[in-house]
Parts: C-alpha cells; sequence; structure tokens
C-alpha cells in the first residue's frame, strides 16, 4: 500500500497547490513523507509500477504555447 499513500499524498499536496495557485511541485511531500529514506526521494520509481497498470497517463512535460 505504500505506493497508493505515496500518490495520494502527492495528490492531495498537488490539489492544495493549485487551490492556493502556486506553482506545482510535486516533491513537496517528500519533505514530510514517513517512507522518503525507503524510496530515497524517488517518488516516480514508487508510483511508476502503479501508474503502469492504471488507463490514465500522466506526462510530466510542459506543453508549450
Amino acid at each position: 500500500m505504500k505506493d497508493i499513500d505515496c500518490m495520494a499524498q502527492h495528490l492531495k499536496i498537488f490539489h492544495e497547490q493549485s487551490k492556493e495557485e502556486r506553482t506545482a511541485d510535486f516533491g513537496e511531500p517528500c519533505k514530510t513523507c514517513c517512507y522518503a529514506k525507503e524510496c530515497d526521494f524517488n517518488w516516480l520509481s514508487v508510483m511508476k509500477p502503479l501508474l503502469n497498470q492504471l488507463e490514465v497517463r500522466i506526462s510530466m512535460v510542459k506543453q508549450g504555447h
């Protein structure tokens, strides 16, 4: 469940940043995460196996105008 907990923490903080119109910092939850030392702050490596099983695709690339 660590991967699901990780993803939920990141989505929660991302939502808060969005509501406050702050620049997205997807690494912010790692600062207070109890699993941070286990994953060495590499949140994407924790989430990637779970994301690979989903139909939803997430891109971390900013599209140009």
